[in-house]
């Protein structure tokens, strides 16, 4: 409590709103290993709708600082700040994207028995939002391993899912675009090893 006392105002404000579950434009939505996303959020989330705070807090790729406002200007009152760190509103989001944390096995492609449920509630979700939405599968790598190397099996990973949800749950093949993203877009920037960097992420695009 007492590293608090020492932030400046602004700063701890920013601060509470993040810890509050606070996400700006672009956000993903991370479903982390074994949890199973809603089907109603994925067709929200590829719908551009936003969606209730889930229970799994959202990943923020780069949170943008406001500068530094001027010692006089208005900031709320202590006791508004206690009040937000406490009992922060209910929000809605309007994340671009969401995210499944898998570990596949090394070096390997092979789609594990605990993806599965996560990913029959994406196809559910799909369905949902409507055969139309052309949807982009993205797979990301933790940094380990040498650029080209991750490249390719990022690759390989997003096109097991695609093939999972064509084959088992009859999506056409039309409505997905595969990328391999490797270890360039890390969703936790300042660890670029840490286990959310690897995971498959969904948007809706062309």
């Amino acid at each position: 409590m007492n590293n608090l006392k020492t932030l400046r105002p602004t700063m701890l404000l920013l601060a509470l709103l993040a810890a509050a579950g606070t996400a700006l434009a672009g956000d993903v939505m991370l479903y982390r290993q074994g949890e199973r996303p809603s089907p109603e959020d994925v067709a929200r989330m590829l719908l551009g709708e936003p969606v209730d705070e889930p229970a799994v807090p959202i990943r923020t790729r780069g949170i943008r600082l406001l500068p530094d406002a001027p010692e006089s200007a208005a900031l709320p009152p202590k006791k508004e700040i206690e009040r937000i760190a406490r009992d922060p509103a209910p929000t809605h989001h309007a994340a671009s994207s969401f995210a499944l944390q898998v570990q596949f096995p090394f070096d390997s492609a092979e789609i594990q028995p605990d993806m599965l449920e996560a990913l029959d509630a994406v196809a559910e979700g799909i369905r949902l939002a409507g055969r139309q939405i052309g949807i982009v599968i993205e797979g990301h790598t933790d940094a380990s391993g040498s650029a080209d190397y991750n490249l390719i099996l990022s690759r390989r990973r997003a096109e097991s899912v695609k093939n999972y949800l064509v084959l088992r749950h009859g999506l056409p093949a039309s409505s997905f675009r595969v990328v391999g993203k490797g270890k360039y877009d890390p969703l936790v920037r300042d660890n670029p090893f840490a286990p959310e960097n690897r995971r498959v992420q969904f948007r809706a695009g062309a």
